[in-house]
């Protein structure tokens, strides 16, 4: 889990992922080495809609793996419901 900073759907492919190679043939430059997030992995965004300083509402966004996952992943933390504290960053596995 993070918080809903857009950067983290890039970031945490290239910290978690693992990397392939969509390159075919056998010319032309590398590419830069994309990253894919594993299936076992889920990675759920704590997104706060706010109105000027007040805190309007908390929603979970799917950033990666499947909705499955992500509620299978939830249930075992326990979590229910988001709330305004949410700050913790969990790798779920």
């Amino acid at each position: 889990m993070t918080d809903g900073e857009a950067s983290y759907r890039t970031l945490l492919p290239e910290l978690f992922g693992v990397p392939y190679s969509p390159r075919q043939g056998s010319t032309g430059r590398f590419p830069k080495t994309p990253y894919r997030i594993p299936r076992t992995l889920a990675h759920v965004q704590i997104v706060k809609h706010r109105q000027g300083h007040k805190l309007e509402a908390v929603a979970i966004a799917k950033a990666h793996g499947s909705w499955r996952r992500l509620q299978q992943a939830l249930d075992e933390l326990g979590y229910q419901v988001p709330s305004k504290s949410d700050n913790r960053e969990h790798v779920i596995r």
